[in-house]
């Protein structure tokens, strides 16, 4: 068995986020008997990171968005986010500029107010 040696990180509490990432899929791996679609996605963006040596808290860090931005938006699991910025959405009912953030992946561009529950589409 191969072990990992996480020397890189310096905070604590993001090692440990990172450690719980890979234990879930491990686990669910094993109580399945085989993996996901999606696990086999990461595990294939894992190697070629590897290979051009980013870094794992960065692949990390961009599945967990897409999870989020998936579940929130109710996009289908397999999208990943391209991107994301902050913006503003004009609202022609109210007539002001709504600030959020936009989040953009392959076939979807979605929108999020910065005061809570205020917009998301």
């Amino acid at each position: 068995a191969k072990s990992e040696y996480f020397s890189m990180f310096l905070n604590i509490s993001e090692t440990l986020a990172l450690m719980e990432q890979l234990t879930k899929i491990a686990v669910t791996e094993i109580l399945l008997g085989c993996m996901s679609a999606t696990h086999q996605s990461f595990l294939l963006a894992l190697r070629e990171a590897r290979a051009k040596k980013t870094p794992l808290s960065k692949i990390l860090d961009n599945r967990k968005l897409s999870e989020k931005v998936c579940v929130r938006f109710r996009l289908p699991v397999t999208e990943q986010i391209d991107g994301m910025c902050d913006c503003s959405l004009w609202s022609p009912a109210s007539k002001v500029a709504i600030f959020g953030t936009m989040y953009c992946t392959r076939g979807y561009v979605c929108f999020e107010s910065k005061i809570a529950e205020l917009i998301w589409v």
